[in-house]
């Protein structure tokens, strides 16, 4: 009778024992949170990439969320197409990458780490390639399949933006390639040769969602070339709206308040209204 007292003693004091080792385990061990869950809130890592991808561009800037080496998902993608003021040769001239447009957001840590786009949260991989020359469409797309070569890209949510001549670039090379693209954000430049209406029509044919930018008093391009582009557009009936935003300023940056993502229209910055699309 004592033995078998002592044992329920003993049984009790085990489960006791039991049950604050696993108490403390679970105190000290809390459940793993999967990394492509987890939401970025460190700016985005910044490098320079000297390498030649072609005859016009010699390097470029990429900035990758913090979390990307811990992670295992795919990023959607903004390439960013400078203007004249910073063409160079990609090595020692790519620093002026940094100077204006979305080099500088990035920079100076502005840019979002995350965007929120309905119920899911998103984290962009941004390159601005350096061009030593105004590049064809087809070394744009270069650029593009360097980094989807190299980076893990989602291929339904590539952006294309630029500014100035970048802009005109970015429409020329939406107009050759419309389906490689979930939407496009020229900024102070958009295609105005003879060709605008050609063009116009194939990337309105498409789909491809489309926001430009301009200022109303630009001395560099005038306010008729985004103003005709968007009426063209609209012209063939796109199945996307496109969208012409005028800022009422004197000067050629319409793009600073652009990227600005504290800059917002209908409740959205254009990083929100890039993530709206996919293919």
């Amino acid at each position: 009778m004592q033995l078998l007292r002592s044992l329920k003693i003993f049984a009790v004091l085990l489960c006791v024992i039991l049950m604050f080792v696993a108490c403390k385990k679970d105190k000290e061990e809390p459940p793993r949170i999967n990394p492509d869950d987890e939401i970025e809130i460190a700016p985005p890592n910044l490098k320079s990439i000297q390498k030649e991808v072609n005859a016009a561009s010699g390097g470029y800037y990429i900035a990758l969320p913090a979390l990307y080496n811990k992670t295992t998902k795919k990023y959607p993608l903004i390439v960013f197409l400078h203007g004249l003021g910073q063409m160079g040769n990609g090595k020692e001239d790519l620093d002026y990458i940094l100077n204006d447009g979305i080099g500088k957001i990035l920079k100076d840590k502005k840019f979002p780490p995350n965007i929120k786009s309905g119920q899911n949260n998103f984290s962009f991989i941004v390159v601005s390639p350096q061009f030593s020359k105004k590049p064809s469409a087809e070394e744009v797309i270069s650029i593009v399949n360097e980094i989807k070569s190299n980076y893990r890209i989602n291929e339904s949510r590539i952006y294309l933006s630029g500014l100035s001549v970048g802009g005109i670039v970015t429409t020329n090379v939406a107009a050759a390639y419309p389906t490689r693209f979930a939407a496009i954000v020229p900024m102070a430049g958009v295609e105005i040769d003879s060709t605008v209406t050609s063009k116009s029509e194939q990337i309105a044919r498409a789909g491809l969602p489309v926001w430009v930018f301009h200022n109303e008093d630009d001395p560099m391009i005038s306010l008729f070339f985004p103003q005709q582009f968007v009426s063209i557009l609209k012209s063939f009936k796109p199945s996307v709206e496109p969208k012409l935003t005028i800022f009422p300023y004197y000067g050629h940056d319409a793009w600073t308040m652009a990227l600005d993502p504290s800059y917002k229209e209908e409740g959205r910055n254009i990083y929100e209204w890039m993530l709206q699309y996919s293919l």
